[in-house]
């Protein structure tokens, strides 16, 4: 990944940092004719909501990415 994208999503992602977890909901979406997998998470901290959302590759099935997530909560 080339380090610019890389720096881009961390600053996206430490936006969430030290929110908690409220919500998590996985939704289909469809876009120009192709149908999404999406992870919407729903975070909080002292009344300030915020939602990342995270687009999934649906052709991947958990037994496709089993060792692959395995490795990841190791």
């Amino acid at each position: 990944m080339e380090p610019k994208i890389e720096l881009k999503l961390l600053d996206i992602i430490y936006r969430f940092k030290g929110m908690s977890l409220k919500d998590a909901q996985f939704k289909e979406k469809e876009v120009n004719g192709k149908k999404l997998l999406t992870l919407e998470l729903t975070f909080s901290d002292e009344g300030v909501y915020q939602t990342m959302v995270l687009v999934l590759n649906k052709d991947l099935t958990v037994s496709d990415c089993q060792d692959i997530y395995e490795e990841i909560i190791k």
